[in-house]
């Protein structure tokens, strides 16, 4: 029966036989090398709990003991026949992030996002085309995505080393909270983690912290468990400045077509701009409204005072745009609440192509509805079905509209009934052929979310 607690014998170092040159370096000291023969690690043997779902954090400076004491550690699990989990140390594949996890799709896309690269750049990039932290972040999602997907008795042990010890400041905070944040959800594990910095301690909230030195002895402390601090920020009124200078790390490059309110989150630390969110005015027309708003929002009528009801009642998130520095910290969903909060109009929207991998409006209080493809949309699916074409391959239209060139005219005669079948479209509908089908594409091939909150007093 595992106890959740390690048995860690420490390892002696011996000295390789010094060789000619070192002898002589040494004598220009007036120094025997037997004089510095390392000295045995105090103290030899000690006990370490590992629980699920929490940190054992190492922390000293370089050369003082770390990577052999993560050494020690791994060697009394095995013992213990504890499953040990390192990140990749090989170079990593030129393929596209979303590749190098061995997981289902949706899956994957979450466990990148909870290391914190939840942007579809990261999902479709390739390792060299990242930055260091986003590099860093990859290496943590691979880690993460070995662990059992079961509740064991036994958490795994996941060991790693220089954790945050190459990046910026605020880089190395955000992942930390990332990667403490995610251990508390996930009992299979209990995470090592070994760091030269001492500035990121208090935000991986650790059970037990273990600090090496050169000539001390361990120093190891086991600490209540604690709330996680929550990431300061500032959130306030902003304007489109602010917008414009995070648009480029959304998504959707088209700006929205109206901005009636823009809030800012900052972080105070660094006075940095982290994210922003955008509300707008609603569009005329949205099915689901039906399902939120049962017979307020049928703007099928057209008429005028429907129209200047939906215009006084509702309004639509549009954008939450968090900068790649600070995403993972639940920043998207603390602006959502702080809109909900005062908002503009009793009824709130938003509609998120990202909802099943970032759900962070339903965090936000705000209702789920998982949308199913209009009827026009399912017509278009199903014709592009028997044309050979299928749905993922709408992602690169050029070469989906390739594939089906026997198809072409009966492709052609389907995506302008669909064009014609919507205000929306209607204008492409004697659009050349292939611009009708790269814009057909864009719209079947996201699988968004809809929103809706109402204010109750």
């Amino acid at each position: 029966m595992h106890t959740n607690t390690l048995t860690i014998n420490r390892t002696a170092h011996t000295a390789p036989m010094p060789t000619r040159r070192a002898c002589g370096a040494a004598a220009l000291f007036a120094i025997t090398l037997d004089d510095a023969a390392p000295s045995p690690p105090s103290p030899t043997k000690f006990q370490l709990g590992t629980p699920p779902a929490s940190i054992t954090l190492v922390v000293g400076p370089s050369g003082s003991g770390k990577s052999t004491l993560l050494r020690d550690i791994a060697r009394a699990a095995r013992s213990e026949s504890i499953p040990t989990i390192h990140p990749p140390t090989d170079p990593l594949p030129a393929k596209p992030c979303v590749d190098l996890l061995n997981q289902p799709l949706i899956q994957a896309l979450r466990t990148l996002s909870a290391a914190g690269l939840a942007d579809v750049g990261a999902f479709t990039h390739r390792p060299a085309e990242l930055s260091e932290g986003q590099r860093a972040r990859l290496r943590l999602a691979l880690t993460l995505a070995k662990l059992p997907t079961t509740r064991t008795t036994q958490p795994a042990i996941v060991i790693i080393d220089e954790f945050a010890s190459t990046l910026d400041p605020t880089s190395a905070r955000t992942l930390s909270r990332c990667i403490a944040r995610w251990a508390r959800n996930n009992p299979a594990a209990h995470l090592v983690l070994a760091t030269p910095r001492t500035d990121i301690a208090r935000h991986l909230a650790p059970r037990t912290t273990i600090t090496t030195s050169a000539v001390e002895p361990l120093s190891i402390r086991t600490h209540p468990r604690r709330a996680l601090p929550v990431f300061p920020i500032t959130i306030e009124p902003a304007t489109t400045d602010e917008y414009n200078a995070l648009a480029r790390y959304h998504y959707r490059a088209a700006k929205p077509a109206t901005i009636v309110r823009v809030l800012r989150a900052t972080d105070p630390k660094s006075n940095t701009l982290a994210a922003v969110l955008v509300v707008s005015m609603p569009t005329l027309n949205a099915a689901w409204r039906t399902i939120a708003w049962p017979g307020r929002y049928d703007m099928r009528t057209q008429k005028p005072r429907d129209t200047a009801r939906l215009n006084r009642e509702l309004r639509c998130i549009s954008r939450v745009i968090v900068d790649p520095r600070y995403r993972g910290l639940s920043i998207a969903s603390r602006l959502v609440r702080a809109y909900l909060d005062n908002p503009l109009t009793p009824c709130t929207e938003s509609v998120a192509a990202m909802g099943l991998v970032c759900p962070f409006f339903k965090a936000a209080g705000m209702t789920e509805y998982i949308l199913t493809p209009s009827r026009r949309d399912a017509r278009l699916l199903d014709a592009l079905h028997h044309a050979n074409i299928a749905h993922w391959r709408l992602a690169t239209p050029t070469a989906a509209g390739s594939r089906a060139k026997d198809a072409a005219p009966f492709i052609d005669r389907e995506t302008q009934r669909w064009a014609r079948s919507s205000r929306a479209t209607h204008r492409y509908a004697d659009a050349p052929a292939t611009d009708r089908f790269h814009r057909a594409c864009r719209a079947l091939i996201a699988s968004p979310v809809a929103y809706a909150y109402t204010q109750t007093s």
